[in-house]
C-alpha cells in the first residue's frame, strides 16, 4: 500500500512539471552572429516544434544557410 503511494505521487509529481508552461527563447544563428531571438511561452516540446516552424517561414530571408535555430 506504502509503495502504490508513493508511486502514484511520484507519477502526478512527473506530469505536473513536464506539462509547465515557461518561457523558452528560440535563438537563430549564423556565421555573423545571432540575428533572432524569438520567446515562446509553452511547454520545451511545442516551444522546440515552434522555433522549427519559425526557421523554416524564415529561412527564405537568410543570406546564409549555415543558420540553424535552436531552444536555449
Amino acid at each position: 500500500m506504502k509503495a502504490s503511494i508513493i508511486t502514484l505521487s511520484l507519477l502526478t509529481t512527473v506530469i505536473a512539471i513536464s506539462g509547465c508552461k515557461k518561457n523558452y527563447i528560440c535563438e537563430c544563428t549564423n556565421p555573423g552572429g545571432t540575428y533572432n531571438a524569438t520567446v515562446f511561452k509553452d511547454t520545451k516540446k511545442n516551444a522546440k516544434d515552434k522555433c522549427t516552424q519559425y526557421y523554416n517561414e524564415h529561412s527564405s530571408n537568410v543570406p546564409f544557410p549555415e543558420t540553424s535555430c535552436k531552444i536555449k
